[in-house]
């Protein structure tokens, strides 16, 4: 069976986990919560005291001065996704059951998925008063998903912005004014799947200097192959290193990998330009 596997610049939710020694870290408690637990913690690309959280009672807490104060903020179905804009600081998305903008550091929030032009219907079920919606024929919103997660803002055009919801990579090209979608055949939480998309898109949008491009340049010039253990790519060592995170070993017979070895590969198919 043929097998295609789309990887798509995405990334999951964007979280910065600090690793560090713990012998020589002094832990401290920034709140907020009694005890429960807190999940997707999420920050700013220009100050690291503005950050996103939420707990295990569905509602989002947002603080600009390091934890000593935060403004809670309740979405339906909870949030399950936050992502900084690198661009611009006073924009963040949410995703929760539908994808939420702030263009104003999170003082008031905009409904930008699905258009509410789209929804034909809110309602409330349940113990937990679960949100669900019944939207036009039209509408590229999944109603058999029950949230929105791994919001992405493209640091290199932040008018690119990507997201799933269950087996739908969702995309926009004009800053949300309109979005597209494809179908996948797994979704994209999958484990293997997660770490090529996570992978791709951190190394994708990593700023490159005069020198490196310089080299990059003559190892192509030249079919010198990736020596060093760094961040610095040509296109088709990206791709194979993408595929190898998830898990799919491309085949090729030289230290140096080209872009026909990856065509030449039966189980890949042409499917999207993304640039």
């Amino acid at each position: 069976m043929k097998h295609i596997i789309s990887i798509i610049i995405l990334l999951a939710s964007s979280i910065v986990s600090f690793c560090q020694n713990t012998a020589q870290t002094n832990w401290e408690r920034l709140g907020p919560g009694g005890g429960g637990a807190t999940f997707l913690p999420s920050f700013s690309y220009y100050n690291p005291d503005n950050f996103f959280i939420r707990c295990d009672m569905t509602g989002s807490y947002l603080t600009n001065d390091g934890g000593n104060s935060y403004k809670q903020i309740n979405f339906d179905n909870g949030a399950s996704s936050y992502a900084f804009d690198l661009q611009d600081s006073n924009k963040i998305y949410v995703g929760s059951a539908v994808v939420n903008r702030s263009l104003d550091g999170g003082k008031t929030w905009q409904q930008i998925f699905p258009k509410k032009d789209e929804i034909k219907n809110e309602f409330y079920h349940g113990d937990h008063a679960e949100y669900n919606l019944a939207v036009a024929n039209n509408s590229f919103y999944d109603t058999s998903s029950a949230s929105i997660k791994n919001i992405r803002v493209d640091n290199a055009n932040s008018k690119r912005v990507y997201f799933s919801m269950g087996n739908n990579f969702y995309y926009s090209f004009d800053d949300c004014k309109t979005f597209q979608n494809n179908k996948l055949k797994e979704p994209i939480e999958d484990m293997r799947l997660n770490r090529g998309i996570s992978f791709g898109l951190d190394a994708l949008t990593k700023p490159y200097d005069n020198y490196e491009i310089f080299r990059i340049m003559i190892r192509i010039l030249f079919h010198i192959s990736k020596r060093e253990r760094n961040r610095s790519y040509i296109c088709s060592e990206l791709v194979r290193d993408i595929f190898a995170k998830s898990g799919v070993i491309i085949r090729y017979y030289d230290t140096y990998i080209s872009p026909d070895n990856i065509w030449s590969d039966n189980r890949f198919e042409y499917k999207y330009r993304i640039l």
